[in-house]
C-alpha cells in the first residue's frame, strides 16, 4: 500500500514534470531507472558476497566471545573447586598436625615415665650397691681395726707380762685371769 502510493507520487511527479521544468524532488525516470537497476545490482553483490563474510567474521568473533566467556565461567569453576579442595587439604593437614602433635605428648609422658621408673630403678640400685659397699668396708674398718688393736694389745700385755712375771705370784694370778677371761669369751659367741 505504502509502495502503491510512493508510485502514484512517483507518477504524478512525472507527468507534472513533463509539463514543468525539472523537479528537485524527483530525478528523471532515466535516471530513476538506472539508478534503481544500480541498487539492485550492488545489493545483489553485497548480499550475495559481503553480507556472509561479514557474517562470518561477525559469527566468529561471537564465537571467540562464547569460548570466552565458557572458558571463564570453567576457569571460575575450576577455581572454586581448587579453593574447596584446597581447604579440605589445609583442614586435613590440621587434624593430622593435632593427632600427631596428641600422639607426640603422649609418647613423651611415656618416655618420661619410663625415665623416671629407670631412674628410680637405677638409684635404688646405686643406693643398694652403696649401702653393701659401707657396710663391706666398715666391715674391713672393724677387723683391721681389731687386728690392729688385737696386736697394739698383745704388744702391751707382752711388755706389761715381761714387767710381772718377773714376780711369779703375779705370773700366776694373770695367767688365772686370762684363762677365765678366754672361757667368758667362748661361752658368749
Amino acid at each position: 500500500m505504502a509502495s502503491a502510493s510512493v508510485y502514484t507520487a512517483v507518477l504524478a511527479a512525472a507527468q507534472s514534470s513533463e509539463h514543468s521544468e525539472h523537479s528537485i524532488l524527483l530525478p528523471e525516470p532515466a535516471d530513476l531507472i538506472w539508478g534503481s537497476l544500480c541498487f539492485v545490482v550492488i545489493a545483489v553483490v553485497l548480499i550475495k558476497y559481503a553480507l556472509p563474510k561479514f557474517t562470518a567474521i561477525l559469527d566468529e568473533r561471537t564465537a571467540k566471545i562464547q569460548a570466552g566467556l565458557d572458558f571463564a565461567e570453567q576457569a571460575k569453576s575450576d577455581r572454586s573447586r581448587t579453593q574447596k579442595e584446597a581447604a579440605e587439604l589445609v583442614e586435613g593437614a590440621r587434624r593430622d598436625a593435632a593427632a600427631l602433635r596428641d600422639k607426640a605428648h603422649g609418647e613423651a609422658e611415656r618416655i618420661l615415665s619410663q625415665a623416671r621408673t629407670d631412674a628410680e630403678g637405677e638409684a635404688d640400685k646405686a643406693l643398694a650397691s652403696s649401702k653393701r659397699q659401707l657396710e663391706a668396708e666398715t666391715s674391713a674398718a672393724r677387723e683391721a681395726l681389731r687386728s690392729e688393736v688385737g696386736l697394739l694389745a698383745t704388744e702391751i700385755a707382752e711388755k706389761l707380762l715381761r714387767a710381772e712375771l718377773s714376780d711369779p705370784k703375779a705370773a700366776a694370778r694373770l695367767i688365772d685371769e686370762s684363762i677365765a677371761q678366754l672361757e667368758t669369751e667362748t661361752s658368749v659367741r
